[in-house]
Formats: structure tokens, sequence, C-alpha cells
């Protein structure tokens, strides 16, 4: 099996074959790419692109005619998702669905999901937590002609974070080591994993420039360290202030000591990402630059991980790519046989049951009471969001009568830590504490003010989510805080 790794710069390449719990790697290769050839995970030229991996697999003697590919971009949505228990392809269609409705999505997007673990809904119901991801439906088409170009059975399409998840999930020495956080590093992105109770529960990916740290020649370890530092305070506001307990790099990792140093000041130890006792014949490559190729090897848990995307594309072709129609049809065919049932009994004791059922299925079928149903439905749904809106609402407005009043030491004390570069905007009392709203003149300078608060000794508890930009004038980077002054007081 040939295993290749994908990003903007390179091709990475895994000769191997996993037999009987292993992955045995025969021969490994490197190859850089043109600038444009792929931009985000997006190939622009296919036959060049086709060109270069061929040149690669003849030049060292590779025949093997069948292939997994790892993938990256941005454009790939990560999104946790509680969806009803269900089997086979209505559970698909459940969380394609539901993932597709939170998000905003069309059906241009091929939808895979890892089931991470079960919960229950505010009415004690069951269901299954999932973390999935939504693909571009063209950025997998990209690899389809790729290798139909190749002329190489093309069997799986994974995102990478799934392809190292396998990895790090196949080496018992981490299950301890959890909360932890895993880092690919590049020298265009950086991709973060958390993973927490033995499975993969975040995942972001992040394009990376010089020219957004004033080309500072280490801005790479600039922006690790900013954006491990976001994902810790992320972690800690979903877990009661629980910390990340360390740090894993691979990919590019020659500065691994300045990204210690980088990350030291939070407290969180680091490592470099070890290869699992599964892994035959690591001593032939770097294991930590071809660490996703070598993952896309691992089997998979079929009831667990729907990780394909070529999966996702078979079951859009045979659903016609439109579930939400599949499964309102089916909803009433089934409401359907339920009637046709209920009177077929009715028909034991009354001798003219075909007429009855007859008149029934026509009253049934009018476009009137269809329409008049749909009313019916729409008016109860619109009632239980109005009584939930309710309740929200007597719930807000005890909660601002309670507010304090915000005095000007604490405004003053938020204004001592700006360093010029940031001005705030808006200050106001949330659930969560005190919602300070900034805006600054470069993309370092909301991390610079929250370490500041940080270490001020007078707020604690600090959140932040990161940063948006888009402004017209210099300072055109948004950002928010939820800060509380030490000890829980705000007067």
């Amino acid at each position: 099996m040939i295993s290749i790794d994908v990003t903007d710069r390179q091709i990475k390449i895994i000769h191997g074959v996993f037999n009987k719990g292993k992955v045995k790697v025969h021969e490994a290769f490197k190859q850089d790419l043109r600038d444009g050839l792929v931009k985000n995970g997006y190939i622009q030229d296919i036959p060049l692109v086709a060109t270069t991996i061929n040149d690669v697999l003849k030049t060292n003697k590779v025949k093997d005619k069948e292939a997994i590919v790892s993938i990256s971009s941005n454009q790939i949505v990560f999104k946790e998702l509680n969806v009803p228990k269900a089997k086979g392809e209505q559970f698909n269609l459940l969380v394609n669905n539901q993932i597709k409705q939170d998000m905003g999505l069309g059906d241009d997007y091929n939808i895979s999901f890892t089931i991470i673990g079960e919960t229950v809904d505010e009415g004690g119901a069951a269901m299954v937590k999932v973390l999935a991801t939504a693909c571009p439906q063209r950025l997998v088409d990209c690899y389809i002609n790729l290798f139909a170009m190749l002329g190489i059975a093309l069997r799986a399409v994974n995102i990478s974070s799934s392809c190292i998840s396998r990895v790090l999930l196949a080496d018992g020495r981490y299950k301890d080591r959890m909360p932890l956080l895993v880092v690919q590093i590049e020298r265009d992105f950086i991709n973060l994993n958390l993973y927490d109770n033995e499975q993969l529960s975040f995942s972001r990916y992040i394009n990376i420039d010089a020219e957004d740290y004033a080309e500072d020649t280490d801005y790479i370890t600039e922006a690790v360290a900013e954006n491990i530092f976001r994902m810790a305070q992320f972690y800690k506001s979903r877990n009661n202030g629980e910390s990340i307990r360390e740090v894993l790099f691979y990919g590019d990792v020659r500065d691994f000591m300045s990204l210690t140093n980088a990350v030291s000041t939070l407290g969180i130890s680091t490592n470099i990402l070890n290869v699992p006792s599964s892994v035959i014949g690591y001593e032939k490559f770097e294991f930590t630059q071809f660490a996703n190729a070598v993952g896309a090897l691992y089997k998979r848990n079929r009831e667990t991980e729907h990780i394909n995307l070529l999966e996702a594309v078979a079951t859009k072709r045979r659903t016609g790519g439109n579930s939400f129609k599949m499964t309102l049809v089916g909803t009433f065919l089934l409401s359907g046989l339920l009637i046709g049932g209920a009177f077929a009994f009715l028909s034991v004791v009354n001798a003219d049951y075909n007429n009855r059922i007859d008149k029934i299925d026509e009253y049934i079928n009018n476009p009137d009471t269809i329409k008049k149903l749909n009313e019916a439905e729409q008016l109860s749904l619109e009632l239980k969001n109005l009584d939930a809106y309710t309740k929200r609402v007597k719930k807000a407005e005890t909660a601002v009568t309670s507010l304090p009043v915000l005095n000007t030491d604490v405004f003053k004390k938020l204004e001592e830590y700006l360093d010029g570069k940031t001005k705030i905007i808006n200050v106001e009392f949330t659930t969560g504490g005190l919602t300070v709203g900034c805006r600054s003149k470069s993309q370092t300078a909301p991390a610079d003010y929250v370490k500041a608060l940080n270490d001020s000794g007078y707020f604690d508890n600090i959140t932040y989510g990161g940063y948006t930009t888009g402004g017209e004038d210099d300072y055109d980077t948004d950002f928010s805080i939820i800060v509380n002054v030490k000890g829980g007081e705000i007067e």
C-alpha cells in the first residue's frame, strides 16, 4: 500500500503495509512542491502533481497500485455533535443533516465523523457524542482525479487529524498523560489536536505566514506559542479550570528547544511525538515528518470511525445527494403504513372497509389536509420555542437585576496594562464575569494583553477565545476576553 500525505509545500510518501496489528514500513520518500501547485489543500495543477508523484514512485521502483491519501486544509470544518441513537445509514443521515444545519452548509460538503462517547439530552434521552468533519466535495474530487490520472486505485481519503489520532491512540503510553495537545508544525501551517479521555476531542488547522508576525525570522515559534496559549485557555474554560498536561510536537521540530522555551511560561511540559511500538522499520526515516502517512495505514474501527471521505461520496451518490428529502419521504411512508395497518384491523369488523380506506386515503393525500398538518406542526414548534424563550427571558431578568456596578478602579486596572497597540471598545457584565471587548493594531497584541492581565495579580479566571480581523484602519484585529477580579468580587 502507498500512503501519501499532501501539504501545500511537500508530498510525503510511505510504502508499507498493515498486518497483524503492526505497520511495516518498507520505504519513505519526500518531495518538495513548487509554490502554487497546491493551495490550502486544493490541487491547482493535477497533471503536474501527478507527474511529480509518478516520478518519485518510478525512481524508487514502487509498483503498488493501491493508495491512501491524507489531506489538510482550513476549509475543513470540525464540530462536536450530540445525535440521537440510530443504526446504519439512518445515523449517517442524522449526522449529515445536523452538522449541515448547525454550520449552514450545503450539499457540496462531504461529512465524516468519529463516535467519541455517549450522553443524554435535557429530557434524559440517550444521545451519541460525535466529532464530525465537513470537507468540501471539490477538495475530495481533486484527489479522486489525481489518482485516476496516476492509474492507482484510491482506497481512502482521510483528514490528517484522523491519521495522527490512530498513531497516538495506538500507543498506550499516552493514556495516563491526557489531556494532551498534539501539534503538527510546518512552515506554512500548524495543526492542533486535543485529546482527552483517550479520544480526539477538538481539532484546529491554522495557516501561518511570516507577514503576520512582522517578518519575524522565528515566526513559527511565535505562532505555535500563541495558538497553544489560546487552546490552553479554551480547554480551561470548558473544563472548570483544568489544564492541558502536555504538548507533543511533530512535523518540522528542528527548533524543539525554542518551542519548549516559548511554551514553558504556560506551565505545560513538552515532548516530541514518539514512534509507537507497533511501527516496524522506523529507523529508515524521520518518523515525526511522516507520522500522518504512517497513521493512515492503521486499520480503523469501522464501528466508531467513519472517517473515509470516499465512503461519504458513495453514500451521497446512493442517496441522490438529498438526505433530507429521503428522510421526509421515509417518514410519510412509515405514517402511511401505520394508518393502513390500523384500518386493516378495523376491516375485520366492518364489511365496507375497502370503501372507508379509499375515502380516508383520499382525505390524507388531499393537498388541503397536508397543508393543515404542516401548519399544525409549525404552530406546535413555535409554541415550544416561545415557551423556551419566555423561560430564558425570566432567567435573564433575574440575572440583570442581580448584576453589580462596575467602578472606576477596575476600569483603570484594565487600561493600565494596555501597551499602545490595543484599545478597549466596551465593557459589560455577563454570566461568566466581566466581558471586555478590545481592538488591536496587530495579531500578536491580543495574546500580549491577555498575558499582561494574567500576570498582573489583580485579575484571574481569564478566558480568551481568539481574534478576528477585517477593520479598515490600523486597529484591524477584534477580540474579547472574560475576566474576574481576584477574589471573585467586582463591586
